[in-house]
């Protein structure tokens, strides 16, 4: 896929997805629909950026009603497709066992006459609305859906399938979405996208690796911190007893260790150690330095 968009690429290669039974056409084209911009004796119509998404919309339309529909171009280059007559618009709705008059939207399963019928509905209903985020940025997929009870249908249809998401009311449009990356991964597969599926998983290994990457990272820079800082505050306290004229006077081990530092500033406690005459552990090191620290303390009061 190009960079232009993760999920503008991935719903140009659905739409042209076309190994398909006519049971699985007809659930794609009533899942593309469904979830279009309008679907009702008043309005049926469609709008996307995508060309090839508009033509698979209309292509649909056209197995049913008639191939007659108005096309426009929007100031935000997106296309806009309708149907006009009512006649056709009711010829579309009756197709997949629609009311006319009905007051609500809501999922007729008589139009997923098989269990593969469930993964062309879904790839339908996401070409109409649904989005995913580019995986370098964020894991999260989502259908923005109109109208509740049409939602709630297509949260049950997602959770039978293997699907659970949440939902979430924005700006009137209700929501379901999913966060997980394997759950993501494994719905672009179901809708007919392994190639979507294998770069969502690659990108998120290279993200991945990258986080882990950078957490070393940061974790070597904060010790490289502390060892520097410790390291400064024994350089200082050495300083302060050659200044005193007591180096002579500390003890042969004490000595050793002051001389050790002075010579290997960058050094931290554990390698230090192992330079000594007879090695030490890290804290049998830390020991010594706090002491030279505290004489250095003494000297000053």
């Amino acid at each position: 896929m190009s960079n232009i968009s993760f999920s503008t690429n991935l719903k140009s290669e659905l739409a042209k997805f076309s190994l398909m039974s006519n049971c699985c056409q007809k659930a794609q084209s009533y899942g593309l629909v469904l979830f279009g911009r309008a679907f009702s004796s008043r309005d049926v119509s469609f709008m996307s950026e995508i060309e090839e998404l508009v033509s698979l919309y209309t292509k649909s339309v056209a197995l049913v009603a008639s191939p007659d529909l108005t096309y426009k171009s929007t100031k935000s280059n997106n296309f806009f497709v309708s149907l006009e007559t009512q006649a056709e618009r009711e010829k579309l709705l009756k197709h997949f066992g629609h009311d006319a008059e009905g007051l609500h939207l809501r999922v007729n399963r008589a139009n997923l006459s098989d269990e593969c019928c469930f993964s062309a509905f879904l790839r339908g209903a996401f070409l109409a609305c649904g989005t995913i985020s580019s995986p370098y940025k964020s894991y999260h997929l989502e259908f923005v859906v109109a109208y509740k009870k049409l939602s709630d249908d297509l949260a049950l249809i997602l959770t039978e399938v293997g699907f659970p998401t949440k939902y979430v009311l924005r700006k009137g449009n209700n929501i379901l979405y999913l966060k997980d990356s394997g759950l993501i991964e494994y719905l672009l597969a179901f809708m007919g996208s392994d190639k979507a599926a294998l770069e969502f998983m690659g990108i998120k290994a290279e993200r991945d690796l990258r986080n882990r990457v950078n957490r070393r990272t940061n974790c070597d820079m904060a010790n490289l911190d502390r060892i520097v800082k410790a390291a400064g505050e024994q350089i200082h306290a050495i300083d302060l007893i050659l200044a005193h004229d007591k180096f002579d006077d500390l003890p042969k081990h004490l000595k050793e260790v002051a001389n050790l530092r002075l010579s290997n500033p960058e050094l931290s406690l554990s390698d230090l150690g192992k330079l000594l005459e007879k090695p030490i552990s890290r804290s049998g090191l830390n020991h010594r330095f706090k002491t030279l620290i505290k004489l250095a303390k003494d000297l000053e009061t």
